[in-house]
């Protein structure tokens, strides 16, 4: 009963350290996940500001070129502009350079107050009592290389996006523009480094776990062993005298055997290696003279 109540009392133990292992294991995994999609986020929102900042000098290089044909500059088709309209703010054009451009009355009275971006590649923006719209070339924005992953976007509108781009991700207003770059995070890419110490983790849950369940079985055995000795003596001390002296005798008896054994091992081991040695010599010099190493039989030596 006592070795059955030791045995669930060590699995009941195993079991409980094991789960505590696999639980602060799973905790540190779940915190290393949240901590490198964290990391990488932040690593989004920095490169999400460098595109729009790179978008936004690209955009006000567009319009100082829109700005310089309004002001009766020679037009320059520079930084990706392809085209520019001068309009009243009735809408009549007083001066266009390439393919004619039109605004609504909305979308007028909205270009009188500041920029406006019309997706995919129209922006316009007030100029004395004149309203200039140009029309551009979106991948002069951003390189096609800084745009992994990501999209510049008016409203719902997208100007500009990375083939792989899904949408969403961390949002950055471009400064001065109605325009927004959103940055989605590479989840695979982001946790790639954290999949790699998932065989860690396993070894951090496994390995306490094998090394105590032998050592589990180790206790156990020795537990069982004193175990049974204790109840020996308690049997032997629980027994009448004469049955008392009956099992020391058997035991003395059997101690005794144990021992004769072992001497008759012993004389048998001694024995056989003191005849050995003579035997070989005989055997050694009957070879010499069999094969007649000397000569004939009857040679002196």
């Amino acid at each position: 009963m006592a070795a059955r109540n030791i045995r669930l009392t060590v699995l009941l133990c195993v079991a409980l350290i094991c789960g505590t292992f696999a639980a602060a294991a799973a905790l540190q995994m779940h915190n290393d996940r949240a901590h490198a999609l964290a990391q990488a986020q932040f690593y989004e929102k920095r490169r999400a500001a460098d595109i729009a900042s790179v978008a936004g000098a690209a955009l006000d290089r567009i319009e100082s070129g829109a700005r310089d044909f309004a002001e009766g500059k020679p037009f320059t088709d520079a930084d990706g502009l392809r085209s520019v309209s001068v309009l009243g703010r009735d809408g009549i054009p007083h001066r266009a350079v390439g393919t004619a451009l039109s605004l609504t009355q909305d979308q007028i009275a909205h270009a009188v107050s500041g920029r406006i971006v019309l997706p995919p590649s129209v922006m316009a923006f007030p100029f004395g009592d004149s309203i200039v719209v140009a029309s551009f070339d979106p991948r002069a924005l951003v390189p096609a290389p800084l745009l992994v992953h990501s999209g510049l976007v008016e409203g719902n509108a997208v100007l500009l996006q990375d083939p792989n781009w899904t949408g969403g991700g961390v949002a950055t207003p471009v400064a001065g523009w109605p325009v927004t770059v959103r940055a989605a995070v590479d989840g695979d890419e982001a946790l790639a480094a954290w999949t790699g110490t998932l065989p860690l983790y396993l070894f951090v849950i496994l390995g306490p776990a094998i090394v105590g369940a032998i050592l589990a079985a180790l206790f156990v055995q020795e537990f069982e062993r004193r175990l049974r000795a204790t109840h020996a003596v308690r049997t032997l001390k629980s027994t009448r005298p004469g049955e008392a002296k009956l099992l020391i005798r058997l035991a003395g008896a059997e101690r005794r055997a144990v021992e004769d054994a072992r001497a008759k091992s012993e004389f048998i081991a001694h024995m056989s290696h003191e005849l050995r040695t003579p035997l070989n010599a005989i055997i050694g010099f009957s070879e010499v003279i069999a094969s007649g190493f000397y000569g004939d039989v009857g040679h002196v030596k």
